[in-house]
């Protein structure tokens, strides 16, 4: 894992992960308004068998996953962003075979 870059000004952006991989703290270069680095966190909330249930970003949205008895992704339901209705749209996901994906469908299109 990339543990930081340096910008053209030689200021410094770094990243914390969880054992998994999964960045959990962002420290921004020096920000030249308040001379300050700033650090976004992100949450992740995971099952007893290790999958994802949600993800939660710098904002406090939160992404939703869920899983079938085989621990394959049956629908991820992101955060409702202030368009359209206002009403979640989850993608459902639907396997014929043990770890082969069938088909998908979202809230928002037709099936794929």
């Amino acid at each position: 894992w990339v543990n930081g870059v340096f910008d053209a000004l030689r200021n410094p952006t770094n990243w914390t992960y969880n054992d998994r991989g999964q960045v959990l703290v962002t420290t921004l270069a020096t920000d030249p308004v308040d001379g300050q680095r700033h650090t976004i966190v992100n949450g992740y909330n995971l099952n007893g068998d290790g999958t994802l249930v949600s993800k939660m970003d710098q904002l406090g949205h939160i992404t939703s996953y869920a899983y079938d008895d085989y621990r394959r992704l049956t629908s991820v339901t992101p955060p409702v962003r202030g368009f359209g209705d206002g009403s979640p749209h989850t993608t459902n996901y639907y396997y014929s075979d043990p770890g082969r994906r069938d088909n998908y469908v979202d809230t928002n299109t037709q099936a794929s």
